[in-house]
């Protein structure tokens, strides 16, 4: 082999060498700049879930309760200076309908745990999501898709439905009860009873605030759509939780 072939055999090698780390450079470029955008992308998502949590629930953020979960700064400034502006944490933000329904699993995320330590009171945490459904209609299948699927999870604790802080099925738990246990034993399938005693009937909190949250639009004739929607969500929920799950939310 000549020298002169020998020459461009080897700048033939070092230039596909200098290509490969062209392209490896540029693999890795694209790669930190998806890494940054998916970064502003969940700040950006943090920061919409603070400002809807200012809007309906002004006492829960002074509390900081989103700040556990968001690592973005912008998120905490946004938070505070809501709050710092008196009435106008209450105001509607102006932002598009598909950005509030991608920022809401952050929302109900926090608000869950908030009334589970005390932070949240049931009522307000039932207040809270039915102002959300008032302003945007929509978000009422985030709120279905995301209780359903902690309740099929089966970690949050069991709440009493005892008419003060829940909603109370025992007017009418007992003949619901007895007229499904009918329909059971007729098939061979035998149930305890869950309405004797004393203590009060027990269900998941998110099974409890789907509950509070459909009786609220049961009350409102204009919003039935919305109640026959969370209605049916909360019977496929109850057919796959324990018993007494399905007279309870019958009878509410």
């Amino acid at each position: 082999m000549s020298k002169m072939q020998y020459d461009k055999d080897a700048l033939f090698v070092q230039y596909q060498k200098s290509l490969e780390k062209l392209s490896k450079m540029e693999s890795d470029l694209n790669k930190a700049q998806d890494d940054s955008e998916s970064l502003d992308e969940r700040a950006n998502l943090h920061q919409t879930a603070t400002v809807i949590l200012s809007m309906i629930y002004q006492k829960m953020t002074k509390g900081g309760i989103l700040s556990s979960s968001s690592s973005s700064p912008t998120s905490s400034n946004t938070c505070s200076s809501l709050i710092k502006s008196g009435d106008d944490a209450l105001q509607r933000p102006v932002l598009p309908a598909w950005e509030i329904m991608e920022a809401l699993p952050f929302v109900l995320e926090a608000i869950l745990p908030a009334c589970v330590h005390g932070r949240l009171s049931s009522r307000d945490l039932t207040r809270g999501l039915r102002d959300l459904v008032d302003f945007l209609p929509a978000s009422i299948t985030a709120i279905i898709d995301y209780f359903s699927s902690e309740v099929t999870r089966g970690v949050w604790r069991l709440v009493p439905m005892n008419g003060t802080d829940w909603p109370s099925p025992t007017t009418i738990l007992q003949s619901v009860e007895s007229e499904i246990k009918a329909i059971l034993t007729h098939v061979g399938v035998a149930v305890l009873n869950c309405s004797s005693g004393d203590s009060p009937v027990m269900l998941s909190l998110p099974m409890a605030a789907l509950v509070s949250l459909s009786i609220t639009f049961k009350l409102d004739k204009s919003l039935e759509y919305i109640h026959a929607i969370t209605g049916a969500a909360l019977e496929n929920c109850a057919s796959g939780f324990p018993w007494p799950s399905m007279p309870v939310i019958v009878s509410l």
